[in-house]
């Protein structure tokens, strides 16, 4: 697996390196959640006075809990990747080879 970083407050899953913002669900306990391919950490909040406070890091062995996260990604790049495409002038998403092509 990949490195991924998890910031629920942000709506941001970045995968390698590569940020994709999107709404999601998270539990508000949790700060954020990083991945180094095999291993990783959770870090736990509290919010105090509208204020994220720091409480505690716990390293975690299985990315399962959080791999729903990913398909989601997936599909808001694609829609994003489309949506920039279609708004750029002379070019278009071609379906068939699901990239971003000139017109013609």
């Amino acid at each position: 697996m990949s490195r991924i970083t998890i910031v629920p407050d942000d709506q941001v899953v970045t995968v390698d390196g590569v940020p994709v913002w999107f709404a999601y669900s998270f539990d508000p306990s949790i700060n954020a959640v990083q991945w180094y391919d095999t291993i990783g950490t959770i870090e736990y909040r509290e919010m105090i006075q509208d204020h994220s406070v720091p409480t505690s890091i716990e390293t975690i062995n299985s990315f399962d809990p959080y791999e729903y996260l990913l398909p989601l990604r997936e599909a808001a790049q694609r829609e994003q990747e489309i949506t920039n495409c279609n708004s750029r002038e002379g070019y278009h998403w071609d379906e068939a080879s699901a990239t971003c092509v000139k017109d013609s």
